[in-house]
């Protein structure tokens, strides 16, 4: 249980991180505002692709080493931890996109509209997409299922092998622990 609760805690730690690294780094989009409306500027079109880009890679980094360091957890390896890993990343990536949105400096352009003469704003960043939060918990379920199926123990290399859920010893030569 310590284990588990380890790994929630240090998902929230750097869904926190990732927020206020995103905040910083993710760039704005550009708007020419005037009396008239206002648009985006042509030649900053990829901004939006930078910004989801650097959310999506940087959950994609948090949940490759959530699921590393799950898995080196050898007595807690299991469904039960798998189940931490992906709730957890999914908590964190939902908490870091909000973190990120509330901390990202710009200018909400609408609000200007009117401006006359025409200024050039920089808007709040955007990753345009919520499907951005589905890189950190697909990542960290894909790799601790990979290391699942690498190892090929039946006890997933814990050291529970021929031991009841209440931790006595088991003594059926069926289920594979040979009595001698």
């Amino acid at each position: 249980m310590r284990a588990a609760v380890m790994l929630a805690t240090g998902l929230l730690a750097a869904a926190l991180l990732q927020g206020v690294l995103w905040a910083r780094l993710a760039p704005g989009t550009p708007y020419q505002v005037s009396a008239n409306g206002f648009g985006a500027l042509p030649t900053t079109t990829n901004n939006r692709f930078v910004a989801a880009g650097l959310f999506a890679l940087s959950g994609i980094a948090i949940g490759a080493t959530a699921a590393v360091a799950a898995w080196s957890a050898r007595r807690t390896r299991g469904i039960a931890m798998l189940v931490v890993l992906v709730a957890g990343s999914g908590v964190g990536a939902a908490l870091a996109w909000g973190i990120g949105a509330w901390l990202a400096p710009g200018t909400d352009p609408a609000a200007l509209v009117g401006a006359d003469p025409a200024i050039i704003v920089t808007g709040h960043p955007t990753t345009g997409t919520w499907l951005v939060l589905l890189a950190q918990p697909t990542v960290a379920a894909g790799l601790y299922t990979a290391l699942a199926a690498w190892n090929g123990l039946g006890d997933l290399g814990s050291g529970r092998a021929g031991v009841t859920g209440d931790g006595t010893p088991q003594t059926d030569p069926s289920l594979g622990i040979h009595a001698e």
